[in-house]
């Protein structure tokens, strides 16, 4: 009997799989195919991303951590920093533990990187 390995998700297949999953696309999360992110949305702002981190890993960031936004909500005064808070060798994995954050509305306490 052979083990059969499970075939990774590639970013071209991110959106059909969050389309699947009830999700709309420039509301709920948006895809940059060609620079390997995924941006998800909570009522329309910016909450979280899943990017390829190295060749056989992904990682679950936030941008502009701490930053302070303009009372229009238009633009940053300050930028803030990038907290990277996990790091999965699957894209489906790293996508999965994003949505539940999303669904959480809360990402973890800690970060493993700061930059």
């Amino acid at each position: 009997m052979s083990i059969k390995k499970d075939r990774k998700m590639t970013f071209s297949e991110v959106e059909k799989y969050l389309l699947r999953k009830g999700f709309k696309n420039q509301i709920d999360y948006s895809v940059a195919v060609n620079i390997e992110v995924v941006e998800f949305n909570i009522n329309g702002y910016y909450f979280c991303s899943v990017g390829k981190y190295t060749d056989n890993s992904f990682e679950l960031f936030e941008q502009h951590h701490g930053a302070q936004i303009s009372e229009d909500g238009k633009e940053y005064i300050t930028d803030g920093e990038l907290w990277q808070y996990k790091v999965y060798g699957s894209l489906k994995r790293a996508l999965n533990f994003a949505l539940k954050c999303k669904a959480n509305n809360k990402l973890p306490n800690k970060a493993l990187r700061i930059w």
